[in-house]
């Protein structure tokens, strides 16, 4: 489980074949690098990704996430 604190900004890079994440709580703006469009991800969504993708990561500044 990953904690994102209120008003994170970040990326996260894939490394493995499998990779799923689901958000437990909060809501995240997620966006795959290079990709213009931008979705807001709420607590229950699920995705999974390529192998070597980089996702855009951030969280409202007055909220946490959780995903897992």
């Amino acid at each position: 489980m990953l904690k994102l604190q209120a008003s994170f900004k970040g990326e996260i890079k894939n490394l493995n074949l499998n990779f799923r994440v689901v958000i437990i709580q909060g809501t995240v703006a997620h966006q795959i690098s290079g990709d213009k469009i931008v979705n807001l991800l709420e607590a229950g969504t699920y995705f999974g990704a390529a192998e070597n993708s980089t996702h855009n990561k951030s969280v409202k500044e007055d909220q946490e996430a959780y995903v897992l």
